[in-house]
């Protein structure tokens, strides 16, 4: 499983990790992280691209889950194993 992780900045990536044990909304890894929403956006599709992600909206129809799938999920426990050693 080879990924190419550097088209994703790495602001949306540590948000990620930081959430990676439950959904969210790509509005809350926006906001905590320093890079603008539509930079969030754009690398959450790319990630649904991959696999890495999915995404669902939510009931109004305005905000979208952001769920990691499995291999999105063993992708992100390599980089955690990086980023703590």
């Amino acid at each position: 499983m080879l990924v190419n992780l550097m088209k994703f900045r790495v602001g949306t990536l540590v948000e990620l990790l930081r959430l990676s044990e439950q959904r969210t909304y790509i509005y809350n890894i926006y906001r905590k992280s320093s890079l603008s929403y539509s930079a969030v956006c754009k690398d959450m599709t790319t990630l649904e691209k991959e696999g890495l992600v999915t995404k669902e909206i939510n009931l109004d129809g305005r905000r979208k889950w952001v769920t990691l799938t499995e291999k999105g999920g063993k992708v992100l426990e390599g980089l955690r194993c990086l980023y703590e050693e």
